[in-house]
């Protein structure tokens, strides 16, 4: 079958040639804020290009050492369904985007399979000790480039009402996927 994977990535219109994608991204401050990894070549495009944040690239890179070199995520086996809304923040009085993540459908023979529902709505993650609220879709995304094959990770969902915490054993070279 195949899987569509959607990449996490920052516009810049910082200048890119061949050559430089990989390369580092720095915010006025001096602070490394993304890698360069791709632009858009098309007519009447220009600098338009796109870069992974840094607070996933420590993911990422360790993910290729511990692959041989390739990338390969952990993957639930399901189908999301979002709704979204606006925030409005107290703190600081900006808008955030917070996303609803409902499960529209468990593949069979997955890491979710007979353990994740239809309907359940995702909450948050626990994994290496550690609790993550699912605001949005690519908290999952991020944080399953992290798992290994062995890990166990816990899905807090909302199943009928109720809270209920899901163990998810990533133990089967099927439950990761290689991303190309």
């Amino acid at each position: 079958a195949n899987r569509v994977v959607s990449y996490r990535v920052m516009r810049t219109d910082a200048a890119i040639n061949g050559g430089n994608s990989g390369g580092p991204l720095f915010d006025c401050y001096g602070k490394l804020i993304a890698i360069v990894n791709a632009k858009s070549i098309a007519e009447g495009v220009e600098n338009m290009g796109f870069a992974l944040p840094a607070s996933q690239v420590q993911g990422v890179m360790d993910n290729v050492l511990d692959n041989g070199g390739s990338v390969k995520r952990a993957m639930l086996g399901v189908e999301i369904t979002i709704s979204g809304t606006s925030v409005l923040m107290r703190d600081n009085g900006t808008l955030a985007i917070v996303e609803e993540l409902t499960v529209s459908s468990v593949s069979k023979n997955s890491a979710g399979w007979n353990k994740l529902q239809k309907g359940d709505v995702l909450q948050s993650l626990e994994m290496d000790g550690k609790t993550y609220p699912l605001e949005r879709r690519f908290y999952v995304t991020d944080l399953l480039l992290t798992a290994d094959q062995g890990d166990t990770v816990y899905v807090n969902v909302l199943r009928g009402g109720v809270k209920t915490r899901v163990e998810i054993k990533f133990d089967l070279a099927r439950y990761f996927s290689a991303v190309k």
